[in-house]
């Protein structure tokens, strides 16, 4: 088939739009596997630069969906066998015509494609997407989850449970079987007096075996911890408030920038 001008700048448009794709792809790779100029601690980029990276590929894939839309059906009649004159010979070293003839996609590309593209597989998105939540339900779970978390963690504090020495779980199983590698008596005002009861029987046992010992390691107590304060009285907090998404988090830590 012969080709008319407009023809050859419809490929020549798709020829451009891919060019600058893979540019902008070779770009963001190299970034992510060759960091310059970039602590060791955060190896990778910026976030405003990986937002550009993917907004210009966004911009070149869309530019390239309106190109082939535009000329669908020249390029639905076009076929890659070339011209009688194409200098098969002479590029037979480079795989040019094998390439522009191959019919099968490459090995580790149709391993992929066969993999995703499984009936089992395809029955289990589907069936997902029909049993998912909702986004109004979503909406109501998050809420829920951010308002009892608050509730939890409020009780926590009031009842003073960050001011004790040990977890509750080591309350329940016996401070005596907690190795903190320090030997020490604490005073009963910081001690959990659900857990006197069991400590009073050990402390009879091993009382004259450790008054000598228990002299010499006994520490300095320093005063008392300070109350926390509930999360009602906490300035800028509000109990119950919506949980901040990770992309605001993420966006505060690398970019300073406060969530709108």
């Amino acid at each position: 088939m012969s080709l008319t001008q407009a023809d050859i700048r419809s490929f020549e448009q798709v020829r451009q739009r891919l060019v600058t794709t893979q540019q902008s792809l070779d770009l963001l790779r190299s970034k992510l596997i060759n960091p310059q100029n970039r602590e060791e601690l955060d190896p990778l980029p910026p976030w405003p630069s990986l937002q550009e990276s993917a907004n210009s590929f966004v911009r070149n894939m869309d530019d390239l969906q309106k190109i082939m839309e535009s000329s669908q059906e020249l390029f639905k009649t076009a076929h890659a066998y070339p011209h009688a004159t194409f200098p098969g010979t002479t590029f037979e070293g480079n795989l040019i015509l094998a390439r522009l003839l191959r019919k099968r996609v490459e090995p580790d590309v149709e391993a992929w494609i066969k993999e995703h593209t499984e009936d089992t597989k395809v029955q289990q998105w589907d069936q997902h997407r029909e049993t998912g939540l909702q986004q109004d339900e979503q909406q109501r779970l998050l809420t829920y989850a951010g308002e009892e978390n608050a509730r939890v963690l409020e009780e926590l504090v009031t009842k003073g449970a960050m001011d004790f020495d040990y977890t509750l779980a080591e309350y329940e199983e016996g401070v005596g079987k907690v190795r903190t590698g320090l030997k020490r008596k604490l005073p009963k005002k910081l001690r959990n007096p659900a857990a006197d009861e069991d400590e009073d029987d050990e402390d009879d046992e091993d009382e004259e075996d450790s008054e000598d010992e228990d002299e010499e390691m006994e520490d300095v107590m320093p005063e008392a911890p300070v109350k926390l304060s509930a999360l009602n009285d906490v300035k800028g907090l509000i109990p119950g408030a919506y949980a901040m998404r990770l992309d605001d988090v993420l966006k505060f830590v690398t970019m300073g920038a406060r969530p709108t």
